[in-house]
């Protein structure tokens, strides 16, 4: 038997190193999402759309919602006087079975700085002010409280507004 020339023998080396490698590649780059197709090609590979099925059997009902919903109090904790360039610090404190949902601060002074914030207990709210004057300063902490665990409403109806307004104007004005 003869030899076959080397050109052959090169020739049939490269066609199976070439069919390797492709069946190699096929079995490296499989495409698992249609984000690894080109948008072009992916347009192409879609269908129409086919007929609606039917409609499926209704959900099951969801849960009730709160039987009764608390309303917002809201409470005023004692005046704190703040003599000057010292601080003051008033605590508002909830109704027991109430919660602080917000709060705030009503002050009377000049140039004071105030830190509110709520305190370790979820039932205080405390504001404190920092008098930089040479006046006498006072600090009272607001708090809005809530029955604990239940929904909350509050009414934004303007009659209620105004008096409340009416009221911190009347409270401030005081000596």
């Amino acid at each position: 038997m003869r030899k076959p020339p080397l050109a052959t023998i090169i020739s049939i080396v490269a066609l199976v190193l070439a069919a390797s490698g492709t069946a190699v590649a096929a079995g490296h780059y499989l495409i698992t999402s249609t984000g690894q197709i080109k948008p072009s090609v992916l347009k192409h590979l879609r269908g129409n759309r086919g007929a609606a099925g039917p409609q499926g059997a209704p959900g099951a009902p969801g849960p009730a919602g709160p039987s009764m919903l608390g309303h917002l109090v809201r409470v005023v904790g004692p005046e704190a006087f703040a003599e000057p360039f010292k601080i003051a610090v008033s605590i508002a404190t909830c109704p027991p079975g109430d919660d602080v949902v917000s709060g705030g601060y009503l002050m009377v002074g000049v140039y004071t700085d105030v830190f509110i914030q709520d305190t370790p207990t979820p039932q205080t709210w405390e504001a404190a002010i920092g008098n930089a004057s040479e006046q006498l300063a006072h600090v009272e902490a607001v708090a809005f409280c809530a029955p604990a665990g239940q929904a909350v409403t509050a009414s934004s109806h303007a009659g209620r507004i105004a008096e409340a307004i009416a009221a911190e104007r009347t409270h401030l004005a005081r000596p």
